[in-house]
């Protein structure tokens, strides 16, 4: 279901809870375009275009605040499609129980920031003030970034930098295309 709470737009899981979402975001400048090749979407809006499809577009003027995904059980995956261009300035995901994973593709950012709270939570900045909110278990970007800095919090994190493919993973949860500078900051743990 997708509706607005006051401010933000919430896309909420309400097929048992436990249904493996496969969301994608996406926005033209116009409309962001919510998309599950799996699941049907529905809502209350009445500016929405495709109810009871798999996918559905909504007015941006719609949104004020934040797009707050939340997906509950089951093993979901949200994909930031930034290809057609920016999408808001804050997306929460909460991914809850299951192996819940974010990928980010189709854009390139001077500058991002991930705040890593804990193995499978974390705030994404970018460098024009977009701020992805997760709480999954992965992440995994296919962004051009230039400079990448990654910073853990205070907990006794062990981090392992390791060449994956064409980008580095850290501890196997962060996956990113190769920066062109890379600062990680391991905090107080």
């Amino acid at each position: 279901m997708v509706t607005l709470v006051g401010n933000d737009l919430v896309v909420q899981d309400v097929a048992g809870g436990d249904s493996n979402d496969q969301l994608t975001l996406r926005s033209d400048g116009v409309f962001l375009t919510i998309e599950d090749p799996n699941n049907i979407l529905t809502s209350d809006l009445v500016l929405a275009h495709g109810d009871g499809t798999h996918s559905l577009k909504i007015p941006l003027a719609e949104i004020a605040d934040s797009v707050i995904v939340d997906t509950l059980g089951g093993d979901d995956k949200l994909t930031l499609d930034f290809a057609s261009g920016d999408l808001l300035s804050r997306i929460r995901f909460l991914g809850s129980e299951g192996a819940d994973r974010i990928v980010m593709q189709g854009g390139a950012f001077a500058g991002a920031s991930v705040n890593v709270l804990s193995n499978a939570s974390g705030r994404i900045s970018f460098s024009d003030e977009e701020v992805v909110e997760y709480e999954a278990e992965s992440v995994t970007s296919t962004l051009s970034i230039d400079d990448l800095s990654v910073t853990y919090g205070s907990s006794d994190d062990q981090v392992e930098l390791m060449k994956s493919g064409t980008g580095i993973s850290l501890s196997g949860i962060l996956t990113f295309s190769q920066p062109q500078r890379l600062s990680i900051e391991t905090g107080d743990g």
